[in-house]
Order: C-alpha cells, then sequence, then structure tokens
C-alpha cells in the first residue's frame, strides 16, 4: 500500500514538475 502511495506521489510530481517545465498551470 506503502509503495503504491509512493508510486502515485511520485508519478504527480513528475506530472507537475512536466507541466512546470513547459508552461502549464
Amino acid at each position: 500500500d506503502r509503495a503504491l502511495r509512493d508510486t502515485v506521489e511520485l508519478s504527480l510530481t513528475n506530472c507537475l514538475n512536466s507541466a512546470g517545465r513547459h508552461g502549464h498551470a
């Protein structure tokens, strides 16, 4: 369960970082 949560959080962070780099929100 914790591993899944870490994966989700990491994916979310990557998504936000990618969006930030591209200038989206």
